[in-house]
Order: structure tokens, then C-alpha cells, then sequence
């Protein structure tokens, strides 16, 4: 028997006993049952139990039948994901440029509908947007290695499970520093439209400024410790290789942080974005913890533009 027969059986199933439940209603409360009667409809009452549990036996079959597939080619996917990742911290750049450039645009920009388009390109392309958010709710480990290992046409057609299991194992399991000339094709990118005007992307940048290993007279912004002597600025580089980084704290913990910076926070694209969502947790409190003990942790802070600017504003910071 095909699933699609089975369905259709115990969904004709489920009407009869729906109808016979409801029969049942109308039977004569006062009607006097004989002994044989009640055996009757005891019996036959317990032979419908005894198949509603063999048949949610096979369900559950059938239900872990389906994760041990759904696994193995969410299994298969992820491979191809830390291939791809693989190839780009040995090479130095993407094992595709024009594919990863194709990526990170539509990641932070998605795709735009005309009004041309016929019904069906328009649903694909909100499918699309959607997916995109999700994947900017990965940390930039993710996003580069998404953008890295699957062409748009993979990921946007791809099915939900396929989807849903990638967006969960993507991430890399340690951390590592991003070749240089990655980030050097990642500000390239910011340089031109469209993500030039993308919040969001520069955001994006942030976090993986902060997480780099810039070399000297590198391209990439790098971190700086300043320290004010007579007047001069004493600038000291150190290689901060980030063994740890915590993220998706509850939403209801944000508040913590003090009227000032939460409700900053919740200004934030990023915020708003995963509100729309319906996740529980936010990733715009983010901590990296250096694998050296003796260097202090970072924690970064996603806040929307206007408010961002009044935080600046209020705290005297000074441009470094």
C-alpha cells in the first residue's frame, strides 16, 4: 500500500468513527442494556483500541524511519558544508568566487519580485526571503561556509527538513580564523551595491573583524587597545585566536542588560527580524572568549542605527 492510500484509509476511517461518536450521542439514555449487549459493545470496543495502537505503532515506525533519512541526508549536506569550508581555509578564497559573491548578496539582500512575475516566481522568492533571514541568524562561521558550499538553486529548492537540519549543523564545531583574503573579498563587497547600504551586512563585517587574525598592514580592521599617554596613542596588536562564542540568549533576559541598551537593542534589523520569526532567543548579545586566558572576552551588541548613534553620543566615544 502507497503512503498516499493509507492516508486516504484512515482519514475515511477517522469520518466513520467520527459519525459513530456521534450516533453513540443519540442513543437512548434510559434504554435498559442486557448482559449480552454489554459484552457486545465492550468487545468491539476493545478491538478499536487494539488497532488504533497497532496502527500508532507503525506510525512511530515509520516517524523514526524518516529522522534516520531525513538525518542521513542532512548528514550528506553538512559534509558538503565543511568540504567547502575546508577548501576555503587551505586555498585562501572560495572554492567558487561567483557563487559565494551570489550568496552573500542574496543572504543579505534577497531576492526582489517585479511585478511581472507570475504567482508562483513570487511565492519561491518569499520562500527565499525567509530562508534568508534564517540564515543571517547564523553566526558569520556559518553564513561564509553556507555561502561557500551550495549554489542558490540548492538552497532556496531544497526541502524544509534538508533546510531546517543544515540551518542546525551548520556552524563549524571550532572556531578558526578566516584566511585574510576573505576578508579582504567580504569588504570588497561592502564597497559596491547593494550591500553597500545594508545594515545588516555591516554588522555582519563587525563580527568578523572582531573574530579575525589580521596581519600586519592588513586591509581588515583590527583590533586596537588604546592607551592614553600625554596625549599620545599607544596602540598594541595582539593575535586573538577566539576558542569559544556564546550566543541566542532567551529573549526575556535582554531587559537585563538595562533600559539604555535593551531597548537599543530591540531597534535593532536584527532584532526585529528574528521577532517576526517567532524565535525564542536572540543573537544580538554575542560573547567570544580568546583561547589565550590572559585576553579579555568581547562581547558585541546589535542596535539599530538611530539608537546606536545616540549610544555613541551619550557614552563621549571616540572615534578609533
Amino acid at each position: 500500500m502507497s503512503i498516499g492510500s493509507a492516508i486516504l484509509l484512515l482519514e475515511t476511517l477517522a469520518r466513520k468513527a467520527e459519525y459513530t461518536a456521534e450516533a453513540f450521542g443519540s442513543l437512548n439514555s434510559k434504554a435498559v442494556l442486557t448482559k449480552e449487549h454489554y459484552h457486545a459493545l465492550e468487545s468491539a470496543s476493545t478491538r478499536i483500541w487494539e488497532v488504533i495502537a497497532k496502527i500508532a505503532d507503525k506510525i512511530d515506525i515509520l516517524k523514526e524511519d524518516r529522522v534516520k533519512w531525513v538525518e542521513k541526508e542532512g548528514e550528506t549536506l553538512a559534509a558538503q558544508a565543511v568540504s567547502a569550508r575546508e577548501k576555503l581555509l587551505a586555498h585562501g578564497k572560495p572554492p567558487s568566487p561567483a557563487t559565494f559573491r551570489r550568496n552573500i548578496t542574496l543572504f543579505f539582500d534577497g531576492p526582489k519580485d517585479s511585478p511581472i512575475d507570475p504567482s508562483s516566481a513570487k511565492s519561491k522568492n518569499k520562500l527565499a526571503r525567509i530562508r534568508c533571514a534564517q540564515i543571517r541568524c547564523l553566526s558569520h562561521h556559518g553564513i561564509i561556509s553556507w555561502a561557500a558550499a551550495f549554489p542558490p538553486t540548492v538552497w532556496t529548492g531544497m526541502p524544509e527538513h534538508a533546510f531546517d537540519y543544515l540551518i542546525e549543523n551548520v556552524e563549524p564545531k571550532e572556531l578558526q580564523a578566516w584566511p585574510e583574503k576573505i576578508g579582504e573579498i567580504l569588504h570588497a563587497f561592502a564597497e559596491e551595491e547593494p550591500l553597500g547600504r545594508s545594515d545588516s551586512y555591516r554588522a555582519f563585517l563587525t563580527a568578523f573583524d572582531n573574530c579575525s587574525v589580521p596581519k600586519k598592514d592588513s586591509a581588515i580592521s583590527q583590533k586596537r587597545k588604546h592607551i592614553d599617554d600625554e596625549k599620545e596613542t599607544v596602540t598594541i596588536k595582539k593575535r586573538r585566536e577566539i576558542q569559544y562564542m556564546f550566543s541566542k540568549a532567551p529573549v526575556s533576559k535582554i531587559p537585563l542588560l538595562g533600559s539604555l541598551l535593551s531597548d537599543a537593542v530591540k531597534t535593532s534589523h536584527n532584532w526585529k527580524m528574528e521577532r517576526s520569526l517567532g524565535e525564542p532567543t536572540t543573537e544580538c548579545l554575542t560573547t567570544m572568549i580568546p583561547r589565550d586566558p590572559t585576553q579579555d572576552i568581547s562581547m558585541t551588541l546589535w542596535v539599530g542605527p538611530e539608537t546606536g548613534g545616540q549610544i555613541i553620543d551619550v557614552f563621549e566615544l571616540r572615534p578609533t
